[in-house]
């Protein structure tokens, strides 16, 4: 049973642990997670080679 005032987040990759019903869902934030970590990593790698101040 999903609870409608929850919010589902997860780290990725996906495996079997994570049922489709809930990853595809309307409470499902993982591709948005996803992208602002992305941009983290970025950030993170700029700042390792210097072009970051």
């Amino acid at each position: 049973m999903q609870k409608k005032n929850c919010t589902f987040l997860h780290c990725l990759p996906r495996g079997p642990e994570v049922d489709d019903k809930v990853f595809k869902s309307e409470s499902s934030k993982v591709w948005l997670q996803a992208l602002n970590r992305v941009h983290v990593q970025k950030s993170i790698l700029l700042y390792c080679f210097g072009k970051l101040r």
